[in-house]
């Protein structure tokens, strides 16, 4: 009862006129520990039954549409955008045919050093290796030490010393495996509903690296997929959490005239330099709004911007 009424509260304060990115990483009908991992992964069939209800229920733009309106103070009703990081290869097989099928529009945020290749970064070359038998005979306490610090250090020599200690092992991962999407996959989206955008051409913690690499890798991102027709100016900075973005890698996108996008939680009331995403990974969309909360002022603070 209490609950119940605490979320009727809710919904009558919340702002009615917002836009809600989401994003999404991997789908796939079955969890494969050595693709997959549970916190990024969601059920194709949960997604899909997501997908009936956007087309049924909810507005859904395209990015470029949702940030044109959003600029021009025209988002009139609570607005979705769906958006997907990484360029995982389910984006290929599952993600992409499932939004053709029900004819919803998305953005794709690629790494685009990853593609046509069987390598990837620490985060999922971590879920093969911790999956094979064979290279987990190989794993180190270097190696431990290494994958339970990486993700928190805020030292720049530590995160260096961590992700090679990781990325040493790429050398190992079989030529036929493919984590990634293809470019000829992304040449020939359906440009009637899809966009790609950058999401380095590394996937790191850019508070990690140089200023100089910084700009050295989104330049090479931005030139890898430019020339893409679907190619849409956004950078989703890669994890998108506090601890993941600074404001010198804000202005470096910003010198690019990029917009851009954090991956932690909440909605967007007005344009800014930095756009918040959220992720929903119950089947149904009304629970998710009935869970965020009405205080945008809380977002920001969560995401590290005021």
């Amino acid at each position: 009862m209490i609950t119940q009424l605490k979320n009727t509260v809710r919904s009558m304060i919340m702002p009615r006129k917002r836009l809600i990115i989401l994003t999404y990483h991997q789908v796939s009908k079955v969890f494969n520990p050595q693709f997959n991992h549970k916190n990024v992964w969601l059920s194709a069939d949960i997604f899909e039954e997501q997908l009936k209800q956007f087309k049924t229920k909810y507005k859904v733009l395209s990015l470029p549409e949702a940030i044109k309106r959003l600029k021009q103070n025209k988002i009139t009703e609570t607005t979705f955008v769906l958006t997907f990081d990484d360029g995982d290869i389910s984006v290929e097989h599952t993600i992409a045919p499932l939004l053709e099928k029900y004819k919803i529009p998305a953005t794709f945020f690629i790494n685009s050093a990853y593609l046509d290749t069987n390598k990837s970064y620490w985060f999922v070359l971590d879920y093969y290796i911790q999956n094979d038998e064979n290279l987990k005979q190989k794993i180190t306490p270097e190696y431990k030490t290494a994958i339970k610090n990486i993700r928190r250090t805020d030292s720049s020599k530590d995160y260096q010393q961590y992700r090679e200690i990781i990325e040493n092992f790429q050398s190992e991962i079989p030529n036929d495996i493919k984590f990634h999407v293809s470019f000829d996959f992304l040449k020939n989206l359906n440009k009637d509903l899809f966009t790609i955008g950058l999401h380095g051409h590394e996937h790191q913690r850019f508070p990690m690296m140089s200023d100089t690499w910084k700009t050295e890798n989104l330049e090479k991102n931005i030139n890898a997929l430019k020339n893409l027709p679907v190619f849409y100016p956004a950078f989703a900075i890669p994890f998108g959490s506090p601890i993941d973005w600074d404001k010198k890698s804000l202005e470096i996108a910003k010198n690019y005239n990029l917009h851009f996008l954090l991956a932690g939680k909440g909605y967007n009331l007005k344009y800014t330099d930095v756009l918040l995403r959220d992720s929903v990974t119950q089947k149904s969309i009304s629970d998710f709004l009935t869970g965020q909360s009405p205080s945008y002022k809380k977002y920001l603070s969560q995401n590290g911007i005021v």
